[in-house]
């Protein structure tokens, strides 16, 4: 599923998206309570808000495990990504889930951790 950043300015509660690049596509790596999972420009996988987004290919792999919440949610991503918890561990700096993460990435998009972009929060 690929998407490219319309706008940096967060719809929803006006936080602005420093991390992505207005017009860059991205890669959706998972989708968490109906956010988009994006590895950002500093090389971290966070949740951004879709509608922010424009849709140029919504295939989605067909490697993800898809769930839902209590509430209807949707949750999909890699098997190894949906255990509960894994992605507050990851940003936690667990070093053993990060090095599974990044790992697991390559596997399933090719793709190596980014260079981290230097530039201040």
């Amino acid at each position: 599923m690929h998407v490219i950043l319309k706008t940096n300015k967060d719809v929803e509660d006006g936080r602005i998206y420093w991390s992505l690049t207005v017009g860059r596509e991205y890669e959706v790596i998972a989708v968490s309570a109906e956010q988009y999972r994006i590895v950002n420009d500093t090389g971290d996988p966070c949740i951004y808000t879709p509608a922010c987004f424009e849709v140029v290919d919504d295939n989605e792999p067909a490697f993800w495990k898809v769930s839902f919440g209590e509430g209807g949610e949707r949750y999909a991503s890699p098997p190894e990504w949906s255990e509960p918890g894994f992605f507050e561990d990851y940003h936690d700096r667990i070093e053993s889930i990060q090095k599974q993460f990044w790992e697991d990435h390559v596997r399933y998009y090719g793709k190596p951790r980014p260079p981290t972009n230097t530039r201040d929060h």
